[in-house]
């Protein structure tokens, strides 16, 4: 059977961030403008928990938003240029001792017990309206969802307003090799068949011509990744990050279905405790060696 031919049209991005609720680090004694280094995190979790409130809301039962965590932690100690070497197999491969280091500072994350009771039967929605309904203090997530989708899912379905919310990038790790804005985050878009009727592709020029998209970005209805749109943007959030962020896709979805599924099923068992950042790491690179061959 003939391969389908497909061509892939990128829509919009939607960058992962540190959201967190103003009131909540306020009455926990936390300064979110001051977290830029991974100690500074570990200590605004303490300082919540110390003071009653909920470090983080994750939903773990899906798995996918824990491996931002150990993904993230990866991008900020081995920056891009590590990160591809990991990807080939060099200096140890997904099992190398910057790649351990990152799992054990995850770990480290997960042993202050940072997120909510039963955060792993959590699923991402409901996650996403702990946060909403002002019981966590932050939530690693998409921007855009969080602005949008995840305000729905909100007991009073608007969730927190603007005016209490506030993000910042993942923080960066003393004498790491990724900066702050190196970031995952979903690329959002099309595929179309290369046998798609004129109709298809008039359609497509239409949507992801410039036009449009600045009228999407305007409304705040996305952060768009065509060029040029950034200016149009009119919510503070989606612009800051627009113009910030240093983009690449998820790791779950760069390692592919098997590999990905791995990585996201240990990023779950280290925070349950379940597996060693060792463990993690020599069975995340067993899978994946199997894709270089």
């Amino acid at each position: 059977m003939p391969r389908l031919q497909a061509y892939g049209l990128p829509d919009s991005v939607g960058p992962i961030v540190f959201w967190y609720n103003k009131e909540l680090c306020e009455r926990a004694g936390v300064d979110p403008s001051a977290i830029k280094y991974w100690e500074n995190l570990l200590d605004a979790v303490q300082k919540c928990k110390a003071a009653g409130v909920i470090p983080i809301a994750v939903g773990g039962s899906e798995k996918w938003p824990l491996q931002f965590y150990p993904a993230l932690l990866m991008m900020r100690i081995l920056g891009k240029d590590g990160m591809a070497s990991a990807y080939r197999g060099y200096n140890g491969g997904f099992a190398g001792p910057d790649v351990v280091k990152a799992w054990r500072l995850y770990k480290e994350l997960c042993d202050l017990d940072s997120f909510q009771d039963g955060f792993q039967t959590m699923n991402t929605r409901d996650a996403a309206a702990f946060f909403h309904d002002g019981k966590a203090a932050f939530h690693l997530q998409a921007g855009a969802w969080v602005l949008t989708a995840g305000r729905l899912y909100a007991a009073d379905k608007k969730g927190l307003p603007e005016a209490k919310l506030g993000w910042f990038f993942f923080p960066e790790i003393q004498g790491g090799q990724g900066k702050a804005n190196d970031i995952f985050g979903s690329v959002y878009g099309w595929l179309v068949s290369r046998g798609a009727p004129k109709e298809t592709v008039d359609f497509m020029k239409v949507w992801l011509g410039k036009q449009t998209q600045t009228k999407l970005a305007a409304e705040g209805l996305s952060i768009p990744m065509v060029k040029g749109t950034a200016e149009a943007i009119q919510n503070p959030f989606y612009k800051a990050i627009a113009v910030e962020v240093d983009h690449s896709g998820w790791m779950d979805q760069l390692l592919g279905r098997e590999t990905g599924r791995i990585f996201n099923d240990e990023a779950a068992a280290v925070a349950a405790g379940a597996r060693s950042p060792e463990e993690a790491t020599q069975v995340i690179e067993h899978s994946w060696s199997k894709s270089r061959i």
